[in-house]
């Protein structure tokens, strides 16, 4: 089955969503079952059914998180994605810096995004971001206010957010809460919701 444009752009933005997320709750390396500091994840696939070809290639570390990918198909289909999420304070739970790009091209057209961050050491911070190349140029900008606690055994993010349109101003936010266990978030951005979990880590 063919993969359409917005899938395509889904499973290509679910590559760096956990890494971002790690990031935003604290989480400063990947889970517990990650026997070395970096891992170097590589998948490729083919199918015979329309002759299609699929390659990921992810890195998770301290300090770094990215990857980059691509589809290719008989029937014309040619994606390619990549980006990362850089933090220079590493391991430093105490205050983080996060600095993150993504890029995607489907069939021609490109769409990219750069955003930064930075939290203190009292949990409060703020950031802002990019993305070009949307359709009839609607270039966005955004900023945000961001908190993040270790309650207990809970890391607590909240997040709201303030985002300018070409036409118009979007208010929005996140919310994501985790432990050892368990992970889950939920936000909007003003133009669409997203939410994942409660899951799991696996040990």
């Amino acid at each position: 089955m063919q993969m359409g444009p917005i899938a395509k752009l889904v499973s290509a933005t679910l590559t760096f969503a956990a890494s971002a997320t790690l990031a935003a709750v604290g989480q400063s390396s990947p889970p517990t079952f990650f026997t070395t500091p970096y891992m170097l994840d590589i998948r490729a696939s083919h199918a015979t059914t329309n002759d299609q070809d699929a390659l990921n290639v992810t890195l998770w570390g301290p300090n770094l998180n990215g990857g980059f990918g691509s589809w290719r198909d008989s029937n014309g289909g040619d994606t390619t994605y990549g980006g990362a999420f850089f933090r220079p304070f590493g391991n430093d739970i105490d205050r983080d810096l996060v600095f993150g790009v993504n890029y995607l091209n489907d069939n021609g057209i490109s769409q990219s995004e750069a955003q930064g961050q930075y939290i203190g050491r009292d949990g409060v911070g703020f950031g802002l971001g990019y993305v070009g190349g949307l359709a009839n140029s609607r270039d966005l900008y955004f900023t945000k206010f961001i908190y993040r606690k270790k309650h207990r055994d809970w890391n607590v993010y909240l997040s709201p957010q303030w985002q300018r349109n070409p036409d118009k101003n979007d208010l929005g936010g996140y919310f994501a809460l985790s432990n050892d266990e368990v992970f889950m978030s939920a936000g909007t951005d003003g133009e669409q919701w997203r939410g994942y979990g409660p899951g799991t880590w696996v040990t």
